[in-house]
C-alpha cells in the first residue's frame, strides 16, 4: 500500500512539474497587456491609439494600384504632417521585372524623416508594406504595423531626439513581391544611406511580436536588442530555420544588398490571414501593444546607435523565463568539441565499472525507433481519418485550419502513450541506465548536426546535455545507480532546462505549421522521453490506467474539435478568387 500511495504521488507530483512549467513558460512568452491611454503629448505608446489608425487604415481590402490605397496613402500622409514630420514619395510608375512579377505598374512609397541631433551618414529604417491583398482589409497584415510606426512617430515627437536620422519607411506593392522595396533600393543613394532595416509584418491576428529573422553577422544587433525595456521574442532557432524556408518580405530586398536587418511579425491565429476575418474585428490588443512596443524600443535603441559599426560575429540567442540569453556562435564549436569529449570520457566510465555495455546500449536503439514509426504511423493515421471527416473542410485555402493546435496536441498525447507501452512492454532494450546513455548519445548527435548545419538551434541540445553529463556523474559514482536515477529531484532538475527550451519550440512549431506539416515533430518528443528515461520508466508502473488517460484525452480533444466544426461564427473560404470578386463587387 505504500509502495502504492508513494509511486502515485511521484507521478502526480513528476506530472504537474512538468504540466506547471511549461504552462508558464508559455504565459512568459505572451505579449504584454495592452495599454490605454489617449493623451497625444504622452511619448508613451498604447494599443488604443494605434487602433484608432487602424480603424481608418483597414476599413477595405487596398491592394496595390487600387483606388482604396490611394485614401491610405493620403492618411498616412496627412497624420504624419499633422506631427510635423517631413514626408516624401518615392514614385514608380512603368514597366518593372523582378523573379515575382513582370509587367506595368505604379508604386508609391512614403517616407517619413526625423533627424537625428548628430551628423551620422548612416539611417535607420523602420519599414512596413501598407498595401494588402484582394481578398481581406489587411488589419493585421499589414495594418497593425503601419499603424504602430505612425503611433511611435508621434511619442518620439514628443520626447528627446535621438542621434540617427530615422527613416518611417511605408512600403508599397509588397503583396504582389516586394516591389515597393526593390524599387527603393535599386536607387545607389538609399543604398549608400541606409545603415540598418528594421521591418515589422504580420502572418496571423495574435500571439507575441517575435524577432525571427537578422541579417548574418547579427552580434551587434542582438546584445543590442537584448537591452530593451521590452520583452523580446525571438531565438536563433526561428531565424536559422527561416533562412532555408521559401518565404519572403520587404527585408529579404535589403538583406539582398547587404544592409543589416531585422524582422519582427506575429504569426498565430493564422486562419484569419490573407481572408475577409483579417479585419478590424479580429485584432489582439496585447499583441497590437507588443508590435508598438518593439517598433518602439527598436527606434530608441538604434535610433542612439553608431550604425557604421553595426556587424560582429553572429550571436546564438533565445528566451529563458522571460529573459533573452545570449553567446556568441564562434563558441559552439569548441563547446560541442568539449562536450562530446566529457560525454564520451563518462559512457568509457561506465564501462569500465561495468554498468554498462556497448551491447546494451545499442539495444535501446530498438524501442526508440519503434516509438517514432508508430508515432508517426499512428499520428499520420489520425490525421488522414479526421481531415476526411471533418478538418478538410474547416481548412482556409491558404492551408490555414481551424483548431490545429488541438489536433497537434493530440498527436503528442499519442507519442506519450506510443512511448510508455513500447517501453512498458517491448522485451528487447538495455538496462534503464543504458537507455538514459542512449538517450544522451541521441542528443550529442543532434548537437553535432545543429552545430555544423543549423548552428542557431544547437542551444536546444547543447545545455541540455550538460545537465544531462552533470547527472550522470553523480549516477556513476553511486553504488546504486537507479537510486539516484529515481530520485524526484534529479528527475526535475534533470528535465527542468528541457521543458522550458522545447516548450517554446513546440509552440512555435505548432503555430507556425499546419496539422499535417507538424506530425514530424513527434520525434523530438520521443528523444525527449528517451533521454529522461527515470520518468518514462516512472510512467510506465500506471501504464493501464495512463493508457485509458491518454485516450480519453485524445477522444475529447477529436470530440470537442467535431462539435465545433459546424460554428457559424467560424466562416471557411475555400475559393480565393472568387472572395477577392465579392470585396471587389462591394
Amino acid at each position: 500500500m505504500r509502495n502504492f500511495q508513494h509511486n502515485w504521488l511521484k507521478i502526480l507530483a513528476v506530472t504537474m512539474f512538468i504540466v506547471v512549467l511549461s504552462i508558464v513558460t508559455n504565459y512568459l512568452d505572451n505579449p504584454p497587456k495592452a495599454k490605454e491611454g489617449n493623451d497625444i503629448n504622452s511619448s508613451k505608446v498604447t494599443a488604443e491609439r494605434v487602433r484608432e489608425h487602424l480603424n481608418i487604415i483597414a476599413q477595405k481590402p487596398h491592394p496595390t494600384g487600387s483606388k482604396e490605397i490611394e485614401n491610405v496613402q493620403r492618411y498616412i500622409l496627412s497624420e504624419m504632417e499633422k506631427m510635423g514630420v517631413d514626408t516624401k514619395t518615392d514614385i514608380f510608375n512603368g514597366f518593372l521585372k523582378t523573379e515575382e512579377f513582370e509587367g506595368n505598374i505604379k508604386l508609391k512609397n512614403i517616407i517619413g524623416v526625423m533627424k537625428g541631433n548628430s551628423d551620422s551618414e548612416k539611417i535607420l529604417m523602420i519599414s512596413a508594406h501598407y498595401d494588402s491583398v484582394a481578398t481581406g482589409p489587411g488589419a493585421n497584415d499589414n495594418g497593425v504595423s503601419v499603424s504602430s510606426l505612425l503611433e511611435v512617430i508621434r511619442a518620439l515627437k514628443n520626447g528627446p531626439p535621438l542621434k540617427n536620422d530615422i527613416w518611417f519607411t511605408f512600403f508599397d506593392g509588397e503583396e504582389k513581391g516586394m516591389l515597393g522595396a526593390e524599387v527603393f533600393f535599386k536607387k545607389k543613394s538609399n543604398l549608400e544611406k541606409v545603415g540598418l532595416v528594421v521591418n515589422f509584418e504580420a502572418r496571423g491576428s495574435e500571439g507575441s511580436s517575435m524577432m525571427f529573422q537578422t541579417s548574418e553577422q547579427n552580434g551587434e544587433l542582438i546584445k543590442n536588442l537584448a537591452k530593451s525595456e521590452t520583452r523580446i521574442s525571438t531565438n536563433s532557432f526561428m531565424g536559422d530555420v527561416y533562412k532555408i524556408l521559401p518565404n519572403d518580405s520587404d527585408l529579404s530586398v535589403s538583406l539582398r544588398y547587404g544592409i543589416p536587418g531585422m524582422n519582427f511579425a506575429y504569426i498565430d491565429g493564422y486562419e484569419a490571414y490573407h481572408t475577409p476575418l483579417d479585419n478590424v474585428n479580429n485584432v489582439n490588443l496585447n499583441t497590437i501593444q507588443h508590435q508598438v512596443d518593439n517598433v518602439y524600443s527598436t527606434a530608441k535603441i538604434f535610433g542612439n546607435l553608431n550604425l557604421e559599426a553595426i556587424k560582429s560575429t553572429n550571436e546564438i540567442y533565445f528566451n529563458f523565463l522571460g529573459t533573452m540569453i545570449h553567446y556568441p556562435s564562434s563558441i559552439v564549436v569548441p563547446l560541442t568539441l568539449l562536450t562530446t569529449i566529457f560525454i564520451g570520457s563518462l559512457i568509457c566510465w561506465a564501462i569500465r565499472k561495468h554498468e554498462v555495455t556497448i551491447k546494451g546500449i545499442l539495444r535501446s536503439c530498438l524501442p526508440f525507433v519503434i516509438s517514432i514509426f508508430l508515432s508517426l504511423l499512428l499520428s499520420w493515421g489520425l490525421y488522414r481519418v479526421i481531415d476526411f471527416l471533418w478538418v478538410n473542410k474547416m481548412t482556409q485555402y491558404t492551408g490555414a485550419t481551424y483548431d490545429s493546435i488541438f489536433y497537434q496536441l493530440s498527436f503528442l498525447l499519442i507519442t506519450s502513450l506510443v512511448s510508455i507501452l513500447t517501453y512498458r512492454l517491448f522485451p528487447i532494450r538495455g538496462s534503464r541506465l543504458e537507455t538514459f546513455l542512449f538517450g544522451i548519445i541521441i542528443f550529442l548527435g543532434m548537437l553535432h548536426l545543429t552545430t555544423w548545419y543549423l548552428p542557431g538551434a544547437s542551444y536546444l541540445f547543447l545545455l541540455p546535455i550538460i545537465v544531462f553529463g552533470l547527472v550522470l556523474v553523480f549516477v556513476l559514482k553511486s553504488a546504486r545507480p537507479e537510486r539516484i536515477l529515481d530520485n524526484t529531484l534529479v528527475m526535475l532538475l534533470q528535465s527542468f532546462i528541457p521543458i522550458v527550451l522545447f516548450t517554446i519550440v513546440f509552440k512555435l512549431l505548432f503555430i507556425g505549421l499546419s496539422p499535417s506539416m507538424s506530425i514530424p515533430s513527434v520525434v523530438l518528443l520521443v528523444m525527449l522521453f528517451t533521454v529522461n528515461e527515470p520518468i518514462l520508466n516512472l510512467f510506465t508502473v500506471k501504464f493501464k490506467l495512463l493508457t485509458i488517460i491518454h485516450i480519453s484525452l485524445i477522444l475529447l480533444i477529436l470530440l470537442t474539435t467535431w462539435a465545433r466544426s459546424d460554428s457559424e461564427n467560424r466562416p471557411v473560404y475555400k475559393d480565393r478568387e472568387a472572395v477577392a470578386n465579392e470585396l471587389l463587387a462591394e
